[in-house]
């Protein structure tokens, strides 16, 4: 079966949707001199489709913008808070000399429902940035 619902373009300029075999009078303009533009195989593409075709080409470019900057802001917040997370478990696993142990931060881990990260990992980590140095077998101070 052909795909049934189609972008339509008026002689007014603007674009509607119909379902194939319904009348194409132009919601606008009503008037009947319109051509298909492109078929699509269901409404909510259709729909996508005529918003995208009637939006003016700057507004377009605006909100391309726009949602490209959320996105990575809230990429941004998502790893950054992650980030946050465990360098709060590493801090609450640090004693009152500033020593921070494998075993404290792998308890910390499990009782906060961190398992997605090990202790081996983010100890790791903080010394590939230079924030931790090791002092012993299995400790840390913080710089």
């Amino acid at each position: 079966m052909d795909n049934p619902w189609h972008l339509r373009l008026c002689s007014c300029g603007r674009y509607f949707g119909r379902k194939m075999g319904q009348n194409t009078n132009c919601p606008m303009c009503d008037s009947t001199r319109s051509k298909k533009a492109k078929e699509y195989s269901d409404p909510i593409s259709l729909a996508k489709a005529v918003s995208k075709a009637n939006l003016p080409e700057a507004i377009s470019k605006e909100l391309m913008a726009r949602e490209t900057k959320k996105f990575h802001r809230k990429k941004e917040n998502l790893d950054g808070g992650k980030h946050n997370l465990f360098i709060s478990a590493m801090k609450r696993s640090t004693d009152q000399d500033g020593t921070l142990t494998m075993d404290s931060l792998v308890r910390e881990l499990r009782s906060s429902g961190s398992d997605d990260v090990s202790a081996e990992l983010l100890i790791g980590q903080g010394e590939l940035e230079g924030k931790l140095i090791k002092t012993g077998r299995q400790s840390w101070k913080w710089l």
